[in-house]
């Protein structure tokens, strides 16, 4: 039961969180002409991957990771997750 309690605190949080990142990224969007700023984005989500202690990155309609939260990218503005495809049944 207490396992139970765990998961679905974890899976609210996570919700939360990816809800944040998708408000966040769309009102960047709609001030900006040409797409979003990647990094204003990416320290959004860095920020909520740090509190919520999930990893948390952006696909692209193809399931292609774009942005990552993880430090790397933050540096780079690429990392090792950036062009991985994910399964999009799990997205």
């Amino acid at each position: 039961m207490y396992n139970n309690y765990l998961a679905e605190e974890k899976y609210k949080s996570l919700q939360k969180t990816c809800e944040s990142v998708l408000n966040f990224t769309e009102y960047n969007m709609s001030q900006q002409e040409n797409g979003y700023d990647e990094y204003a984005v990416y320290y959004i989500m860095h920020n909520l991957s740090n509190v919520a202690d999930i990893d948390v990155f952006m696909v692209d309609k193809n399931g292609v990771i774009r942005l990552c939260a993880c430090e790397e990218w933050g540096q780079n503005g690429s990392c090792e997750h950036t062009g991985t495809a994910i399964d999009t049944s799990v997205i």
